[in-house]
């Protein structure tokens, strides 16, 4: 046996034994490589757009400790429906987590990039673990799941 042969052998081991471990891996790091990709850049930090309002407002219940009565106003604007205060709450943790828009938005990014992986096991535990494969890679470089989970 050659020595390069040799020194590929562990490596060889470890894909035969973990393979779609790895693969799984590889789609989760592309996946969130993706989405941090010009993050700076989103609407979070742009005036005027109802992320900063929500951002505003968990940063308001963080700092001054007043409890949230409803949520943010749905239907079109004619006010119609109200959603949730969970929402919010919501946002508050990730608020104290981070204590800065930009962390506040990795974060976000972060806790919607989990979705690669509920995709690859909702689609291993139907069909196999290549269909689980497929589709996290799908989810990971798709621009609709990018573009909503920053």
């Amino acid at each position: 046996m050659t020595r390069p042969r040799r020194l590929l052998q562990p490596l060889i081991r470890l894909w035969q034994a973990h393979h779609s471990q790895i693969l799984l891996f590889a789609c989760i790091v592309v996946g969130v490589l993706v989405r941090l990709i010009g993050l700076s850049r989103y609407l979070w930090l742009q005036l005027g757009y109802d992320e900063s309002r929500n951002m505003l407002v968990a940063r308001h219940f963080v700092q001054y400790g007043e409890w949230l009565w409803r949520g943010p106003l749905t239907g079109g604007g004619n006010q119609l429906l109200l959603n949730s205060p969970a929402f919010y709450y919501l946002l508050s943790i990730l608020w104290m987590l981070t204590r800065s828009p930009y962390g506040m938005m990795v974060a976000w990014m972060m806790l919607f990039s989990s979705i690669i992986y509920f995709v690859y096991r909702t689609a291993k535990n139907l069909w196999d673990w290549k269909t689980g494969i497929i589709a996290a890679t799908i989810t990971a470089i798709h621009p609709e799941y990018i573009f909503f989970s920053r």
